[in-house]
């Protein structure tokens, strides 16, 4: 019987832990593929990058980022090319004019953001050749999270050593990781498109799915050990039957005296309290005033019968 009892519960296990299993495979969408997003692989902090892109649908221009000292303002968009590019660099996802008006690029699309640390980056490169050596030009982008930057972004230019690598620095809400699955919102006048990732299973729907099958499976183990071995029938074979009886007798016990006490402190119910008891008391008294003199008759009737009897 023991044996049984345990192969049903480690039975109940294994298929629970197969349902949660088969539930995460089924909901869970690899975010990770999905262009312009990106998912902490140990936190499972998500990322999506995707309202920063700027269309022609929505949009006439790029960001614009002030140059400073370096002599000319940059044009960015993040996931997609530029929406004033030139037909000499169709790829281009930042750039500049310089004094001659001509265009240069500096990184071209990329649609795949990465984690240092803890800071989310998106690097540029491009097919333009450094000015001072064989090497191509790059931008690397540096978002910070800055949750009050929700409708607008600041971006700033940090430097370029030897007008090669550019480094940019954007603060925004959409740098901030969110709940893994959340489709993407409208905010920092980006393009506000697209679809975000399906929610899956988190740590905690596990955990609750997981309880919820344990104690189920305690349930019908419970039923079947105190009907199988115990020999019990009826409401008995519930486990700790006892317990839980004198549990709900007391939680009827406690509503008792509660809804007592506030009988009790209301004036106009406890008036209609007394006066419901003394009219009982009166019905009380006149039925037993009845039976009396019911009782006397039978008396009196019974002693003259008697006297005829001895007379």
């Amino acid at each position: 019987m023991q044996f049984t009892l345990i192969t049903s519960l480690a039975l109940a296990l294994t298929a629970g832990s197969t349902l949660i299993n088969v539930l995460a495979l089924a909901t869970e969408t690899p975010v990770e593929d999905q262009s312009c997003t990106l998912t902490n692989p140990l936190t499972k902090e998500y990322y999506d990058l995707r309202p920063l892109t700027r269309t022609s649908e929505l949009f006439s221009s790029d960001w614009s980022v002030n140059g400073h000292d370096y002599g000319a303002n940059f044009t960015l968009n993040i996931c997609a090319p530029l929406l004033n590019t030139t037909d000499d660099a169709p790829h281009s996802s930042a750039g500049y004019e310089d004094e001659d008006g001509t265009f240069v690029s500096i990184g071209d699309v990329n649609t795949v953001p990465i984690l240092r640390g803890r800071r989310l980056t998106l690097e540029l490169p491009s097919n333009t050749p450094c000015p001072t050596g064989p090497s191509k030009r790059t931008t690397l982008i540096s978002f910070l999270c800055d949750r009050d930057l929700t409708q607008k972004s600041a971006i700033t230019f940090v430097g370029s050593p030897h007008s090669c690598d550019y480094f940019f620095e954007w603060r925004t809400a959409r740098a901030c990781p969110i709940a893994h699955g959340h489709g993407r919102g409208s905010g920092d006048s980006g393009s506000g498109g697209g679809a975000g990732g399906q929610k899956g299973l988190g740590v905690g729907s596990l955990f609750g799915l997981l309880a919820i099958l344990f104690l189920l499976a305690y349930f019908v183990g419970g039923i079947v050990y105190q009907r199988v071995v115990m020999r019990q029938s009826g409401w008995r074979q519930v486990p700790h039957y006892h317990t839980l009886r004198s549990v709900v007798s007391f939680v009827a016990d406690m509503m008792l005296i509660i809804g007592a006490t506030v009988w009790s402190k209301i004036p106009g119910l406890k008036n209609l309290g007394s006066m419901g008891r003394g009219g009982r008391g009166r019905i009380q008294l006149e039925d037993e005033a009845v039976m009396d003199e019911a009782l006397e008759g039978s008396d009196d009737e019974g002693s003259g019968h008697g006297g005829a009897r001895w007379a």
